[in-house]
C-alpha cells in the first residue's frame, strides 16, 4: 500500500534510475572504443557494465513494485489504524505517548517527521486496531506494552 506521493516518488525515483542506466550505457560506449584486448584491461568498460547491471537490476525491482502497489486515499474519519491515519501511542510502563503518521510501504515523500510505515514493528500490530487496544511490542529495549489512545486522519 503506497499514498500517491509515494507512488509519485517512486515514478520520479525510477525516472532517474532510467536516465541513470542510459548515461553509463552510453560510457560503456566510449570505453569500448578504448578497448585492449582483455576485459582487465579495460577497467572503465568493465566499471560501466557493472553500474550498468546494478541499475537494471534496481529499476526492475521498482517495476515489479508498481505491478503490485495498491494506491491508498487516507480516510477522513478512520476508526481503525490504516495507511494514511494518524495514531498516538501510549508506553504503559512509562506513561509517554508517541504520535506516528501511518504511511506508505516506503516512505519516499516524507511530509512530516513522525511519518512512519506501516510495516514498522511498533506500528504493525495495530494495523486495523481500534482506540484502547493494548499490544505488547519488542523493541530493542526489551518487550514494551503500548496502548493506542487516539486516532485521527491526516491529510498527507
Amino acid at each position: 500500500m503506497f499514498l500517491e506521493k509515494d507512488v509519485v516518488a517512486l515514478r520520479e525515483k525510477l525516472d532517474k534510475l532510467e536516465e541513470q542506466k542510459l548515461s553509463t550505457a552510453q560510457d560503456a560506449a566510449i570505453h569500448v572504443g578504448q578497448s585492449s584486448e582483455t576485459w582487465h584491461d579495460n577497467a572503465g568498460f568493465e566499471i560501466a557494465i557493472r553500474e550498468q547491471m546494478r541499475l537494471s537490476k534496481e529499476t526492475s525491482d521498482i517495476r515489479n513494485m508498481f505491478v503490485k502497489i495498491h494506491t491508498v486515499t487516507p480516510n477522513p474519519k478512520p476508526t481503525k489504524v490504516e495507511v494514511g491515519s494518524k495514531i498516538v501511542l501510549k508506553d504503559l510502563d512509562t506513561d509517554e505517548q508517541k504520535t506516528f503518521i501511518i504511511s506508505s510501504y516506503q516512505v519516499l515523500n516524507k511530509k512530516d517527521d513522525s511519518e512512519i510505515s506501516y510495516t514498522a514493528p511498533i506500528i504493525q500490530p495495530f494495523m486495523n486496531k481500534r482506540k484502547g487496544t493494548k499490544k505488547n511490542i519488542l523493541t530493542p529495549n526489551g518487550e514494551k506494552k503500548y496502548e493506542l489512545i487516539s486516532i485521527q486522519p491526516t491529510d498527507i
